[in-house]
Parts: C-alpha cells; sequence; structure tokens
C-alpha cells in the first residue's frame, strides 16, 4: 500500500504547484541561514522575524529591511544574500517563460496537470532554446554590467582593494538587473558621489531597464538568430506581443521621465546641469518601475512627482521581467478593452481572445487592490500612531515589489512585518501570473 500515492508527486511536480513550493522554500530555508552569527559583522544573530523579512525582500526583489543590510552584514552574509538576489530571478524568469510556452502549447491546464519534466520535453527545439538563451541572457547582462559598473564608479567611493571593487560592481549590477533594490552602500545612491555621479546612474539604469524589458522580448528583438533573420528578410516584424511590449514601454518611460523633468526642474534638480538633470530623472523613473534605488529625497520632491512615481511603481516592467507592478501590457489591455467597449464595431477576432484575458486581469486586479487596501487598514488598526502616508508608501512599495520605502518597516512591530512579508511574496507571485495571461494570448512568431 502507497502512503503516498505518485499521482500526489506528479501534482506536486506540475510547474503550478512546483513555483510557489521552490519560491517559498527558497525564503524559509533562508531564513536559517540568516540566523547564523556569522553572518553579521557584530556575531550577533537578529530576530527570526527580521531574518524572514531579510529573505523574503531578497527573493521577491523588494529591496526594503528592518535592518540596513549594508551596515550590518559580515562579508559571508553579502555573498549569501547576493546568491537569494540571483536565485530568486532565476526561478521568476525559468517557470514564467515556462508557464507561457505550455499555455500557448497545451492550454491552461497544462501547468496544473502534468509535471514539470513532462511539459519541458513536449515542448518544440524552438522553445527549449529560448531557455538556453535565458540563461545565456542573464550571464551576459551581469557581465557586461559588472564590467560596466567597475569602469564607471565615482572617485569618491573608495575600496580596500581590486577584489573589493569587483565585489561590489558585481553584487550592484546583479542587484539592478533584477531590480531587486538592494545595495551596499549605507546611504545608497544618495551617498556623496553617486547622487551626482550621472555617468554611474545612466550604467545602473541601462541595467535596470534591460532586467525590465521582458525576456520574450529581449529574445524576439536581439538574439543572434532572430537578428540574422531581420537582415535576411528586412521585411520581417517582431510579433504582436512584442511590439506592444516595446511600445507601452517606451510610452511610460518617456512620458514619466519627461513629467518628472518638467516638474523637478525648478526644485530638486534646480542645481544640476540640464544633462544630469535629465539622466536623473530618467534614473528615477527606471527605478521606480523596479528596483526602487533612491538618488532623489522623497521629502525634497514636489507632491506630485510623489504621485508620478507612485503611478510608475502601481504600473511597473514589462510581462515576464525581474520588475514588479501590475505590468505595461495590462494597463494597455484595459485601456483598448475599454476603448473597444465604446467602439464595438471595431472588435475583430484578436480582440475576442483579449477580452476573454481582460475579464480573468480584471478579477486579478481587483483582487490585488482589496487586497492592498486590506493590508493598509490592517497596518493602521496595528500602528494607530504612524502616519497615514508612511503606512500606505510602505504597504505600496511592498506590493509592488519596490525598495523606494527602504528602512520605514523597521519602524513597524512583529504584525506589520508579517503584513509586510506576506505582500511582497504575494506582489511577486502577482505581477509573474499578469506577464503570464498576456503572453499567453497571442501565438507564437512565424519567421
Amino acid at each position: 500500500m502507497q502512503i503516498f500515492p505518485l499521482r500526489r508527486y506528479r501534482a506536486l511536480s506540475a510547474p503550478f504547484f512546483l513555483f510557489p513550493i521552490l519560491f517559498f522554500g527558497l525564503i524559509f530555508s533562508a531564513i536559517i541561514i540568516f540566523l547564523f552569527p556569522f553572518c553579521y559583522i557584530d556575531h550577533r544573530s537578529p530576530a527570526i522575524i527580521d531574518a524572514l523579512f531579510s529573505s523574503s525582500s531578497a527573493v521577491s526583489h523588494t529591496g526594503l529591511w528592518t535592518t540596513n543590510l549594508a551596515v550590518v552584514l559580515s562579508p559571508f552574509g553579502k555573498i549569501f544574500l547576493l546568491f537569494l538576489i540571483q536565485t530568486g530571478g532565476i526561478l521568476t524568469l525559468f517557470f514564467g517563460l515556462l508557464f507561457v510556452l505550455a499555455i500557448r502549447v497545451d492550454g491552461v491546464k497544462t501547468i496544473w496537470m502534468r509535471s514539470t519534466r513532462e511539459i519541458y520535453h513536449d515542448i518544440d527545439e524552438k522553445g527549449r532554446r529560448k531557455f538556453r538563451y535565458l540563461f545565456k541572457f542573464i550571464i551576459i547582462a551581469e557581465a557586461t554590467g559588472t564590467i560596466l559598473l567597475f569602469s564607471l564608479w565615482p572617485k569618491e567611493i573608495q575600496f580596500s582593494g581590486i577584489a573589493h571593487k569587483i565585489f561590489f560592481s558585481f553584487f550592484h549590477a546583479v542587484s539592478a538587473f533584477n531590480n531587486c533594490g538592494f545595495t551596499l552602500l549605507p546611504d545608497g545612491f544618495s551617498t556623496v558621489g553617486l547622487r551626482n555621479g550621472y555617468i554611474f546612474q545612466l550604467g545602473t539604469a541601462g541595467l535596470m531597464l534591460t532586467g525590465s524589458f521582458g525576456v520574450f522580448a529581449f529574445m524576439e528583438l536581439f538574439s543572434f538568430s532572430e537578428l540574422r533573420k531581420r537582415l535576411a528578410s528586412p521585411k520581417l516584424k517582431p510579433g504582436h506581443a512584442t511590439r506592444i511590449t516595446v511600445v507601452t514601454g517606451l510610452i511610460v518611460l518617456i512620458t514619466g521621465a519627461g513629467l518628472f523633468y518638467f516638474l523637478e526642474r525648478r526644485h530638486t534638480l534646480i542645481d544640476v546641469p540640464s544633462v544630469g538633470a535629465g539622466i536623473a530623472s530618467l534614473f528615477t523613473v527606471i527605478s521606480a518601475r523596479g528596483a526602487g534605488y533612491q538618488n532623489i529625497p522623497f521629502h525634497s520632491m514636489v507632491p506630485a512627482s510623489f504621485v508620478l512615481l507612485l503611478s510608475m511603481i502601481v504600473i511597473g516592467s514589462s510581462p515576464i521581467s525581474t520588475g514588479g507592478g501590475f505590468r505595461t501590457t495590462t494597463v494597455w489591455l484595459l485601456l483598448k478593452s475599454a476603448v473597444l467597449r465604446l467602439f464595438p464595431e471595431e472588435i475583430g477576432e484578436s480582440s475576442v481572445a483579449e477580452f476573454r484575458v481582460t475579464k480573468r486581469i480584471s478579477k486579478i486586479m481587483f483582487f490585488s487592490i482589496s487586497t492592498l487596501l486590506i493590508c493598509i487598514l490592517l497596518l493602521m488598526i496595528t500602528h494607530p500612531n504612524a502616519h497615514l502616508s508612511n503606512i500606505s508608501f510602505a504597504e505600496c512599495c511592498a506590493f509592488f515589489n519596490n525598495g523606494f520605502a527602504g528602512g520605514i518597516p523597521s519602524e513597524l512591530n512583529l504584525f506589520g512585518k508579517l503584513i509586510i512579508i506576506f505582500s511582497m511574496a504575494l506582489g511577486r507571485v502577482i505581477s509573474l501570473i499578469l506577464g503570464i495571461a498576456y503572453l499567453s494570448i497571442y501565438p507564437l512568431p512565424v519567421n
């Protein structure tokens, strides 16, 4: 008699169940390491809730903290933090790619009825090449980013040696590419030298933008095989999903950076050269859509700029990327659905499929917003003396996986920290689902 039937093992190995098992398993197993004294400079173990918070923030790519990890972590602790950031990014991108390919081939039921190994073997050779390209993409992007940042550090940032500088460059390249928001500098990008180090900011912004661009779009536009095909057939166009991903991303980026520049040119950027102000605006908006590096203090901004950045946090990045938020393509689908309801004569065959997915997306977003409001309410109940703006901002940053709120969670009690941890994990899962829902609409491009 089998106590644990084979079917149960098979069900747990399905992508729908395997991703949360690995995701949350990584978070909870990391607590054990973070509790060891040798992870910290003063050799003092933190509270269990703080260890859980740090591991959740790193794996979910949020960048919030209850203790400033750049100050308290030992070299081993920093290496382990880097490992969590990298592993969390690989998990998110790998399963996002697997979900989309599986749904396009056999439908939604595939991801929870069949094992991950069976699904992978049923994917054609073209689909398997995408997984190989994914790992090459990650390695090349982070290696290039490391070399780039190594050469761009401002002279005000001092290092003890060449190995120290290489590790700092590699850590920040991985953190920026994965849009995590963690930095090894105690004051982050507000550090003297980095706040006005516009060339370094531009390099970091490029890494953040690469990670938040979207794996499918990047593969279709920049992989060597696709570039060769496009050179052989100049009239060959990218797929519909890729075109929408690129267009919506550019619209959000250019509009956001332009508005921020206009709002802050006579305030926080008044003494900054025009080129530097433009780079700072671009860096801030890209960071708002993912990592959450803060180079301009929020208390110095005009209220309109704060609202603009909050909207960037909510919109987020492109589907199947390391960034967070509701995704740019999700916003585009909702807007298109609203327009087609006003002009139903424009509805075509592709719009019918989009309508079906938009209904599901609307339900997910309704659940997300309701959960967000409930969490804010619970935080206000458990912290009656806290400011509503601080509580709401910290919760929004946690839910949309952005590190702008920094150390605000350190002021929360045990219950408040648990709510933020729950929001970080749930937000990462929801952002992945929304990206999958959009990309599953369109067939694979036939070149």
